[in-house]
């Protein structure tokens, strides 16, 4: 058992033969809040619960979403919500480029790199060679989807000839493009990308 106390370290009881030591997070797996404090304070810092392999639900999709949009590949699930060797491999490859402890695990040094990061932050350069999914229907308008395949939920639909930015293609064929405020998916037999 330990407590967090910010600045990715901990007090933890480490074990008879230690004793309680303060000791750098890094590897728990269950955490909760105490009673009787105020988390919502405004300016106390926020604990996060760091995610690992293993770890399914929103909080993965988001993480997973923020990789995409900052050009990690994720070439065989896409945004699926469960932390799984791809998205480790995605983690492991954006802790390496940003100098961080290299061990997979999204905790709160990692989590603040990536909210530290601007995507939208791009020289012109950049933009004129940035490639862009066109939609290419001719029927009714296209689903965009929180995941790479129609048993994800819909999150906009489109119109024949609406462009968006390319982020990532899974291996289904599906493309990855950047909406106003998240990454959302659509099928590559309804689109180009150019």
């Amino acid at each position: 058992m330990g407590l967090f106390i910010g600045n990715d370290t901990v007090i933890e009881a480490k074990g008879t033969a230690y004793g309680v030591v303060t000791s750098k997070l890094s590897h728990w797996d269950e955490w909760g809040e105490l009673t009787g404090v105020d988390y919502t304070n405004e300016g106390s810092e926020t604990v996060v619960a760091s995610l690992r392999k293993g770890d399914k639900g929103e909080d993965v999709r988001v993480l997973q979403n923020k990789l995409l949009a900052l050009g990690y590949s994720l070439p065989k699930y896409g945004a699926d919500g469960s932390y799984g060797t791809e998205t480790t491999a995605a983690v492991m490859a954006f802790q390496k480029d940003m100098g961080l402890l290299v061990d997979g695990i999204c905790g709160p040094i990692t989590q603040a790199a990536l909210e530290s990061i601007e995507t939208n932050e791009t020289d012109d350069e950049n933009t004129s060679a940035a490639r862009k999914v066109i939609i290419t229907s001719s029927g009714e308008g296209v689903g965009i989807r929180a995941g790479n395949n129609d048993s994800y939920g819909l999150i906009v639909t489109a119109q024949n000839g609406a462009s968006f930015n390319w982020v990532a293609t899974a291996e289904n064929g599906w493309h990855a493009v950047s909406l106003e405020y998240q990454v959302g998916w659509v099928s590559g037999e309804v689109c180009k990308i150019e």
